[in-house]
């Protein structure tokens, strides 16, 4: 129980959001990828809108306003961000990190709990930690990332501050 806290360290850093900056010549592909999605759309004035049928162009954006049943158009220049949930990627990339850090979580224990010091062969409770608390790491940070509420967030950034692109 002395390395509960490790596990919940863990649980914490599961969460496995991406920003993404969205370039002009990109308008296209982050449409199609986010086609058929709910989303956020955030603004310059600050207003967020929650949307489907995205369809960002280089002079306008759309999307429907499922609130108000309506399609909706914005200037793309208005349009700060695009968030999109995507628990199922976030539960995989926080399962990941969770067991990698399980394993070495594990293998400190081990080599710690261990009785033989040597360095050119592990101790065996440094393998039995690693398989021992792995999985527990890849349960708390599937759950962390999948529980937490951390968006992906697809920036429309101008075109002078992607280096021209």
């Amino acid at each position: 129980m002395r390395f509960l806290p490790a596990l919940v360290l863990l649980l914490a850093l599961g969460g496995c959001a991406a920003t993404v900056p969205v370039a002009p010549t990109a308008y296209a592909d982050t449409s199609a990828r986010l086609d058929g999605r709910r989303v956020t759309v955030v603004l310059a004035d600050g207003s967020a809108w929650r949307a489907t049928a995205l369809r960002l162009g280089p002079d306008s954006t759309s999307w429907f306003d499922a609130a108000r049943g309506a399609l909706r158009t914005e200037p793309t220049s208005s349009v700060v961000r695009v968030e999109h949930r995507d628990r199922g990627r976030q539960a995989q990339m926080g399962g990941v990190r969770g067991l990698v850090g399980g394993a070495l979580l594990g293998i400190a224990m081990g080599f710690a709990l261990s009785e033989d010091r040597t360095v050119d062969a592990p101790p065996s409770t440094a393998i039995i930690g690693a398989l021992l608390v792995a999985p527990l790491g890849a349960a708390a940070g599937a759950l962390g990332a999948a529980l937490g509420n951390t968006p992906d967030r697809y920036v429309l950034a101008p075109p002078d501050t992607l280096g021209g692109r």
